[in-house]
C-alpha cells in the first residue's frame, strides 16, 4: 500500500509541474497581444474559450515530458527558447520519474511474490496435515489481519539506522516517544520524578508494537513477562465468567509481574481495531529500579506496600487492577520518607545545594522547581530558595502526617513512614511465583514459590531489587 501511495504521490507531483508550465505556455503566448505570430493566435484559442484554451496548454505541457507530438508549435523566438528549456528540463524530472517507478514496482512485485510463495507452502502444510477448515480460516483471517499491519505505525525498532545514535540521544528521544504512556501510571510517574536520570533507561527499556484487530495478547495461565501499556486502540479482558473488562488508552495490563512471579489469570485481546501498545520487560525494569539500594528506596517501599495489599486482599488482584485511589496511596506510602530524608537534611544544612549533600538528595531537589507551592512561594518578599524549599517540604511531610490514618484504612496495613523498624528493610529472598489456583495458601498470608513450598512472610513477595 505505501508503494502505491507513494507512485500516486509522483504523479501528482508530475502533474503539478505541468500545470504550471502550461500556464507558462499560454502567459508566453499572450505576452505581446501586437504580434501575430504566437501560437494562441495560430491556434484561435480567442474564440473557443478558456477551458479549452487551458486544456491546449496542459496538453503541450505533457508531451514535452513524454515522446509525443501535437499540433501546436512555437512560433517565434521566445516561444522557441521557452520549448528548449522545457523539453532539457523535462529530461531529468522525466527519467527520475520513470526510474522511481520502476523501482517502486519491482519492490511490490518482489513483495507479492514472496508473499504468494508463502501462502503457496501454507496452503500446502494445510492439505498435508489434514487441518479442518475452521481452523484454516481462522488462521486465514489471522494472517490476513497480521498483512495490515504493515501499513500501522512505525516503531522504533523497526528503525535500524537508531541505533547509530549515542546512548545520550537514544534515552532523549525514548523519554519524549515513551514517557507520557508510562507516567500514566501513578508509581513510574513520581519515581521518574526523584530519579530524572534512571527515568531514561527506563524508558529507552520501553518496546511499542502493534496488535491486530480481535488479535490476543496473552491467554489464562501464561507466565507474564511484562508490563502493557495501553496507547491507541482499545481492549476487551475477560476472567473466568466475570463481565469482560474494557481497556483503554492511558491503562495497563499484567501490573504484578513487575513486584511478583505471576501468570495471567484471565484473556485479553484486541476489538475489531489495531491497537499500539507500549511494553516493559519486567526483568529488565526490575534492575533499573533496583539501582537506588537504600532504605529509603520507593521502589522496593512500593513493592513491599503492593505484597502487603493484595496478602489480604488477594481476590482483587488481577492483570487488569488500577484503583486509584489505593494507587495514591501506594504510592505516598513509598516516598514518604524521600520526603522527610529531604527535610532532615535542608533544616541540618540549612544549605540545600551543599556539596556534601547525597546525590540522591541533590537531584530530588529538582522535583520541586515546577511546584505550584514553590511558584507562589517565589511571590514573597526576602525569601531565599532555601527556605522556600523549606517551607515546600514541611508543608509535603505535614500532608502526609494528615493523610496517613487515610492511608492506613486505604491499604489496610501499618504506615510504614512511622515504622522505626523499617529502617532496614527485610531481608529480600529470591522471586516468588503467585499461584492463583492455591488461594487457600494465599488467604493465610502465605506465597507459593515455583508451585512447591510456601514461605511465610510479605518479604517473600518481593522480586530481588538488588543484585
Amino acid at each position: 500500500m505505501r508503494i502505491l501511495v507513494r507512485v500516486l504521490k509522483l504523479l501528482v507531483f508530475i502533474m503539478l509541474i505541468n500545470h504550471l508550465i502550461a500556464c507558462s505556455w499560454y502567459a508566453v503566448g499572450i505576452n505581446d497581444l501586437e504580434r501575430e505570430d504566437t501560437w494562441v493566435k495560430a491556434n484561435d484559442l480567442k474564440g473557443k474559450g478558456t477551458v479549452y484554451a487551458y486544456t491546449t496548454a496542459l496538453h503541450w505541457s505533457i508531451t514535452q515530458f513524454t515522446p509525443a507530438s501535437m499540433e501546436v508549435v512555437p512560433m517565434n523566438e521566445l516561444e522557441r527558447s521557452f520549448t528548449i528549456v522545457v523539453i532539457v528540463s523535462a529530461m531529468v524530472i522525466f527519467s527520475s520519474f520513470i526510474s522511481t517507478i520502476t523501482n517502486a514496482m519491482t519492490q511490490l512485485r518482489n513483495l507479492n511474490s514472496e508473499r504468494n510463495a508463502e501462502l503457496v507452502k501454507l496452503r500446502c502444510f494445510f492439505s498435508d496435515h489434514k487441518v479442518s477448515a475452521s481452523l484454516v480460516a481462522r488462521i486465514s483471517s489471522c494472517i490476513h489481519q497480521s498483512n495490515k499491519l504493515t501499513g500501522s505505525r512505525v516503531h522504533s525498532e523497526g528503525v535500524s539506522i537508531l541505533e547509530l545514535l549515542p546512548v545520550s540521544l537514544k534515552c532523549d528521544l525514548a523519554e519524549e516517544v515513551f514517557a507520557p504512556t508510562l507516567c500514566a501510571h501513578p508509581f513510574i510517574l513520581t519515581w521518574s520524578e526523584y530519579y530524572s536520570r534512571e527515568s531514561k533507561r527506563l524508558f529507552l527499556a520501553a518496546r511499542s508494537s502493534s496488535l491486530g484487530a480481535k488479535h490476543e495478547l496473552f491467554n489464562t495461565g501464561q507466565v507474564a513477562e511484562s508490563m502493557y501499556f495501553l496507547s491507541s486502540g482499545a481492549m476487551v479482558y475477560v476472567r473466568g465468567d466475570t463481565r469482560p473488562a474494557r481497556v483503554s488508552p492511558g491503562q495497563w495490563l499484567a501490573e504484578p509481574a513487575f513486584w511478583i512471579k505471576w501468570k495471567h489469570v484471565g484473556h485479553a485481546s484486541s476489538t475489531g481495531k489495531n491497537c499500539e501498545l507500549v511494553s516493559l520487560h519486567c526483568e529488565t525494569a526490575i534492575r533499573i529500579l533496583s539501582q537506588d539500594a537504600s532504605t529509603i528506596s520507593g521502589a522496593r517501599r512500593y513493592a513491599k506496600t503492593f505484597a502487603a495489599y493484595f496478602d489480604k486482599q488477594f481476590d482483587q488482584l488481577s492483570d487488569v487492577w488500577a484503583d486509584v485511589e489505593v494507587l495514591q496511596a501506594m504510592v505516598s506510602e513509598a516516598f514518604i520518607k524521600h520526603e522527610k530524608e529531604l527535610l532532615r537534611h535542608s533544616v541540618a544544612s540549612r544549605v540545600v545545594k551543599d556539596t556534601k549533600m547525597p546525590g540522591l538528595l541533590r537531584r530530588m531537589t529538582s522535583r520541586f522547581s515546577g511546584v505550584s507551592m514553590a511558584s507562589r512561594l517565589s511571590s514573597e518578599e526576602g525569601m531565599s530558595q532555601d527556605e522556600q524549599i523549606n517551607l515546600i517540604l514541611h508543608e509535603r511531610v505535614r500532608k502526609y502526617g494528615v493523610d496517613g490514618q487515610k492511608r492506613r484504612e486505604i491499604l489496610g496495613t501499618r504506615s510504614m513512614g512511622s515504622d522505626s523498624s523499617d529502617e532496614v528493610l527485610a531481608p529480600v529472598v529470591s522471586p516468588v511465583f503467585r499461584n492463583p489456583e492455591r488461594r487457600q495458601s494465599i488467604g493465610r498470608g502465605r506465597f507459593a514459590r515455583n508451585g512447591l513450598n510456601v514461605v511465610p512472610g510479605i518479604a517473600s513477595a518481593f522480586r530481588i531489587m538488588t543484585r
